[in-house]
């Protein structure tokens, strides 16, 4: 398995990484914004993967040439199997070789690592291009369609409740001996 892919679960299960996770469901991400901090607002943020990808490769493209990761191929669907060759790309977890690099964000979706938690939540990433980059603030700016919802707090309850009646709850979305106890 290549570091990417170590990455990738570390991510899913907690560990710091330059990777943010992110789910291609509403409902998933809705669950995320209202199973945990009950006295904050719950917030879902969403933006168009294939926007963003173009928007790196006409901003980055000469720094992206020798990877092949940010890059969207013209006629290749963010679905297709060609899509992410990140075992290609393991320079860019060196810090030798980051530290000229633009600030940008990129997709990636391993298809390697599949584990019932990824697959369940329907999980995709972002990606850095150097460490402690805000992925939203690097996504807002390179993309005009994009969204925010704001969840107040004193609907979390019912909204979880809903949730639940969808099948869609704690049990389901952290399958494994391992999985968290989300009401």
């Amino acid at each position: 398995m290549c570091s990417s892919d170590l990455l990738v679960v570390m991510q899913h299960y907690g560990a710091p990484t330059r990777f943010l996770d992110w789910t291609k469901s509403p409902w998933i991400a809705v669950f995320f914004a209202v199973s945990t901090e009950w006295k904050n607002d719950g917030y879902v943020f969403g933006f168009s993967r294939n926007d963003l990808e173009n928007s790196i490769k006409k901003e980055y493209a000469s720094e992206l040439k020798e990877f092949t990761w940010g890059i969207c191929p013209d006629k290749v669907d963010s679905s297709d199997r060609m899509w992410d060759k990140a075992q290609k790309n393991d320079e860019l977890f060196d810090p030798a070789k980051v530290k000229n690099m633009s600030k940008w964000i990129a997709t990636f979706y391993s298809r390697k690592p599949h584990f019932p938690r990824l697959t369940a939540q329907q999980g995709i990433f972002t990606f850095a291009s150097k460490p402690g980059l805000d992925h939203w603030k690097q996504i807002r700016r390179l993309i005009k369609k994009r969204f925010s919802l704001r969840i107040h707090y004193k609907a979390k309850p019912d909204i979880l409740k809903n949730l639940n009646n969808m099948g869609l709850n704690g049990a389901t979305l952290f399958p494994g001996a391992d999985r968290k106890s989300v009401v």
